[in-house]
């Protein structure tokens, strides 16, 4: 087997496996060696040679690639209202999952997750209920 042939098999297993990992960088090194197979398949350079080809290859296109896909991998990013410590919690609305009998806590469902609640009256389970204070992983509700 030549060497553009592995090479071009190492490209294509490269390509193919960025399918199944993420992070979108593998996919830059499956470029790299199939440009190394194309020079190693068109010229007579040596393994050495090859190996820099490869390495050029790959970090220009992961250089050029992440600028050009940039707007698109760039997250969404939304600032919560409130403190920096509350998560975005205080005001939200949520639903007692386990009666609040005060001083005993409770449990209560804010936007998915479930919370340690307490509360300065009894609520019962099912009572739609805001969030006014967050403490650690202890909610205050009314």
């Amino acid at each position: 087997m030549s060497l553009s042939a592995i090479w071009l098999i190492t490209g294509i297993v490269l390509i193919a496996s960025e399918l199944v990992m993420p992070g979108f960088i593998v996919i830059f090194f499956g470029i790299g060696a199939l440009i190394a197979a194309l020079f190693a398949y068109c010229t007579d350079v040596t393994l050495v040679t090859q190996g820099y080809i490869f390495v050029i290859a790959s970090l220009l296109s992961l250089i050029l690639g992440r600028y050009c896909f940039r707007k698109t991998l760039h997250g969404k990013c939304e600032l919560a209202q409130g403190d920096a410590d509350d998560d975005g919690l205080v005001g939200a609305i949520g639903t007692v999952t386990h009666a609040i009998q005060p001083p005993q806590t409770g449990r209560v469902s804010v936007r998915g997750s479930e919370w340690t609640a307490i509360a300065e009256r009894p609520i019962a389970a099912g009572t739609t209920v805001k969030v006014t204070q967050q403490q650690n992983i202890t909610l205050t509700v009314e």
